[in-house]
């Protein structure tokens, strides 16, 4: 008991010397002012020592080099930190140099020990590899002036098990949240403009393209019949996810979408035309055990398909008949040789498939009555706006 009375009297006259605004929680926190540069001689001989710590002022490249280089920091508050110009920082033998108001590139690469952040409230922008393989951090406040979050930012966060998204956020890059395995839910201000959420799943507004799925959800998952697209490694490392559910009018798909989702036993793709892949992104999908439901009579088109053709258990699914799945006043029917469609919007995009997928015409709605001659004895798939409506002429 003495001797930790003594190291704490030790900790608060080093500090009081070095004339730095101190409060100290046992023997390894600390709060000081900074100024731009000089973190490092105010920490002194305790930069390996503190745990804890509260910093205000100004700090630059020079310091945050100083904070990288503390072997023991697990929580930092730089909520009163102003990030200026100047000084620099190396990084995996890269020099990254600092500008006004952003988190630099890999400011926090790989500090393995943090576990909780407060980010200053003047920061804009997140950059590129910020916080990652940061395994051990479970918190990180973003504030609310924060507009870009870049490449990778938070990749491998993981013990990190929620993320908010202010309301001034209008753009997140690529594979930002990937490998972050206790990932539950994110949370998005309703006041975003760019970005919403639903059941935790990360979106663009209006829910055109999904973004990130978390990777501790699990079991099976109906993407929203709204999205088109699903953006590079939106379900990456997502291994508990065991069914996922394509919408018909899903048309990309982006790099490494379902990469390490060794958990999927079936795929429901729900596209009449086959959806854009880049590269292949069902790597380490299980294609041999898999099964990929396709809808009825395009499993020739799919079996033809590059990556597509590679499952080996490739199984046509019914689609819903027009009195089932019509959820409006729309009406699809037949009369001799012409399909008639009522009750359409105007400016709606009316879509007239073969049973293959193949487009056979795309007409716009310019009257609340279509009519669409096509030839007699065969099946047409109908596609208005996200709906499908199976026809026979």
């Amino acid at each position: 008991m003495k001797t930790v009375t003594i190291i704490k009297c030790v900790l608060v006259f080093v500090f009081m010397v070095h004339g730095i605004n101190t409060q100290v929680y046992g023997e390894t926190s600390g709060n000081m002012n900074v100024t731009a540069g000089n973190l490092g001689v105010l920490l002194g001989s305790e930069k390996d020592v503190i745990t804890n710590l509260i910093i205000t002022g100004e700090i630059n490249g020079t310091d945050i080099g100083t904070l990288r280089s503390m072997s023991n920091l697990s929580v930092l508050n730089m909520a009163g930190v102003n990030i200026v110009t100047g000084g620099s920082f190396s990084v995996n033998g890269h020099i990254i140099n600092v500008v006004n108001n952003q988190i630099p590139d890999c400011m926090f690469h790989h500090l393995t020990k943090l576990t909780s952040v407060e980010i200053p409230n003047s920061i804009i922008s997140i950059g590129d590899s910020a916080f990652y393989l940061c395994s051990g951090l479970t918190t990180v406040s973003i504030p609310d002036h924060v507009t870009t979050i870049w490449n990778f930012a938070f990749h491998g966060c993981t013990a990190l098990e929620s993320f908010v998204i202010g309301n001034k956020v209008d753009f997140i890059g690529e594979a930002v949240f990937c490998d972050d395995i206790k990932m539950k839910d994110f949370i998005v201000s309703e006041s975003n403009t760019s970005f919403c959420s639903e059941e935790g799943v990360l979106f663009n507004k209006n829910k055109s393209k999904l973004i990130r799925f978390p990777n501790k959800k699990s079991g099976a998952y109906t993407i929203p019949e709204s999205v088109t697209s699903l953006d590079g490694h939106a379900f990456c490392s997502c291994s508990e996810l065991t069914s996922i559910t394509l919408p018909v009018g899903l048309t990309n798909i982006g790099l490494d979408v379902f990469f390490g989702c060794t958990g999927l036993t079936d795929i429901h793709c729900k596209a009449l035309m086959l959806p854009i892949l880049y590269y292949d992104p069902f790597l380490k999908v299980d294609k041999e055990n898999c099964k990929l439901y396709v809808p009825s009579g395009t499993s020739a088109v799919y079996s033809n398909a590059k990556v597509w053709g590679d499952f080996k258990n490739i199984i046509e699914e019914a689609l819903t008949d027009v009195s089932e799945i019509e959820k409006s006043n729309t009406a699809v029917y037949t009369k001799q040789d012409v399909i008639v469609i009522k009750n359409v919007a105007m400016g709606e995009i009316v879509s007239v498939y073969s049973v293959l997928g193949i487009l056979l015409q795309s007409v716009k709605a310019t009257d609340d009555e279509i009519r669409i001659a096509v030839p007699a004895n065969h099946i047409y798939l109908v596609r208005i706006a996200d709906k499908i409506f199976k026809v026979v002429v």
